[in-house]
């Protein structure tokens, strides 16, 4: 969870930040987002599509 949210739902969220041009906004939700992505895989490899989205907005 991600302030109340699972850390799934922070898609949309993130791709409307990124609209809106408030790209250090998306890039919190994203670092918190893949916080959680981390801790929900466990030993497994965590989903990418956050850390690609922060890539995105830090190039």
């Amino acid at each position: 969870m991600v302030d109340g949210v699972h850390y799934l739902e922070l898609v949309e969220p993130i791709n409307q930040l990124k609209r809106e041009g408030r790209l250090e906004e998306a890039l919190v939700l994203c670092y918190k987002a893949i916080d959680g992505a981390e801790g929900d895989a466990g030993d497994a490899i965590p989903a990418p599509l956050y850390t690609e989205q922060a890539a995105i907005i830090r190039r």
